[in-house]
């Protein structure tokens, strides 16, 4: 009942502490965004300047489709906000609009606003035009990858295939390997194992320096360990 804890928190027993008090307004506004409203997410905010605020406001501004202000709220949270898993998942949020030219994309936030309140159909329906009107290298990569993960989620074998690669373009080296491990993983998860390990080969050669080599490197041993074991 959204209405009912706006009202009491309004006027908040004695007993709780402000931290408390901020925690709860926080729970409330990521509610209210969840249940459509950002009116009352953003009302919720508003007297926090707190670096926790500072994290879920980089949200309400993206979903508004208002990426320069997104920008900023997320880079003054950095990584201390939240726990591990809101760290990384801002950092993700982050990459994904930093090349991003534009200071506005409604598509966008609609994208991400459907996708947090868990309508992947209306996400998809957001996000595919964004692969046409931006540039690989200009955001566009990113989306794609974005739409990859969907469709993974969705065991939507087709769009992973297509969205993934997609998003494997040379030009764009912070988006490429990340796709092309998502691509293996999914491909190795529906025992494609050759198709898996040549993805990662590639991926290990073309891009050695990404952050998602170690994890290749994993995976690639776990796929070969049994070809290695039958051979010895």
């Amino acid at each position: 009942d959204l209405d009912e804890a706006a009202r009491r928190l309004a006027h908040p027993p004695a007993g709780l502490s402000l931290d408390d008090v901020r925690a709860l307004r926080r729970a409330l506004a990521l509610a209210s965004a969840r249940a459509g409203d950002l009116a009352r997410a953003q009302r919720s905010l508003a007297a926090d300047s707190s670096i926790e605020t500072a994290a879920i406001q980089g949200r309400l501004f993206l979903y508004a489709g208002d990426l320069a202000n997104a920008r900023r709220a997320f880079k003054w949270a950095g990584p201390f906000a939240g726990d591990r898993a809101d760290a990384t998942e801002r950092i993700r949020l982050l990459a994904l609009l930093q090349p991003i030219e534009a200071d506005t994309l409604p598509a966008l936030g609609a994208g991400l606003w459907a996708l947090d309140r868990g309508d992947t159909v209306a996400a998809i329906r957001s996000l595919v035009p964004l692969t046409d009107s931006l540039a690989p290298g200009k955001g566009g990569a990113g989306v794609a990858l974005l739409l990859g993960e969907i469709a993974v989620a969705r065991g939507d074998t087709a769009g992973a295939d297509h969205w993934l690669r997609q998003a494997m373009t040379d030009s764009v080296a912070a988006t490429s390997p990340a796709a092309e491990y998502a691509l293996a993983h999914y491909l190795a998860a529906r025992g494609n194992t050759k198709g898996a390990v040549a993805s990662l080969e590639h991926l290990i050669l073309t891009w050695p320096t990404s952050a998602v080599v170690p994890e290749a490197r994993r995976l690639l041993q776990q796929l070969q360990a049994p070809d290695q074991g039958a051979a010895a």
